[in-house]
């Protein structure tokens, strides 16, 4: 595959080697995006005369923020192809380039949403190796539960995949991978940061 021309990478690979992946162009943009936990879906490649950034699964602010520009500001935009929302700017010129980059600045640090809940991913493991059957009010494919498994316990589960150390007990969550879970211990020590400074500018007031 030619640089620059894949046609979708999950993003752990893609951070692990931005440059194969990401156009110039395009490159410091989503890093900064990456650096609030904000997870990128596609971006412009070298056939492209504009430039713009898919983004997805954003947290509850940062999505409201992104509804907001959508009505306010053509740089923002919703694709109803992709299902997600995107930034853009004119061409590839490094003044806009620029305003890509500037146009990221807007978000805020979010948490991760690459996780499910403990009960979810033992329901789920319980379904390894079951029946396929077909979903008749959606005709999606589905699987039933192995009767092997039923008694699984959450603990076996984590230890037959391999997931011991994306599991939080103290949260309930099993996070999708390493990279996720890095984003929000990322998350929770910014949330740290923040009441530090919160309660150093209240001693500060007071005093």
């Amino acid at each position: 595959m030619a640089k620059y021309q894949y046609s979708y990478v999950e993003l752990p690979y893609v951070i692990e080697n931005p440059e194969e992946y990401i156009i110039p162009e395009c490159l410091e943009a989503c890093k900064s995006l990456w650096n609030k936990n904000i997870e990128t879906f596609m971006c412009s490649n070298d056939d492209d005369n504009n430039l713009y950034i898919l983004v997805m699964n954003l947290s509850d602010k940062n999505l409201e923020t992104m509804k907001r520009l959508v009505e306010e500001n053509k740089n923002y935009f919703y694709s109803s192809s992709r299902n997600c929302y995107g930034i853009k700017v004119e061409d590839k010129s490094r003044n806009q380039v620029e305003k890509l980059n500037f146009l990221t600045e807007v978000f805020s640090m979010q948490d991760t949403k690459r996780f499910i809940s403990g009960e979810d991913f033992l329901s789920n493991y319980k379904t390894t190796g079951g029946e396929v059957y077909i979903d008749e009010e959606d005709y999606s494919i589905r699987y039933r539960e192995n009767p092997k498994l039923k008694n699984a316990t959450l603990e076996e589960a984590i230890k037959e995949t391999g997931k011991e150390n994306l599991y939080i007990a103290s949260e309930n969550r099993v996070y999708s991978n390493e990279l996720f879970l890095k984003w929000h211990k990322r998350y929770m020590d910014s949330l740290i940061q923040k009441d530090v400074k919160t309660y150093e500018l209240k001693d500060n007031i007071d005093n």
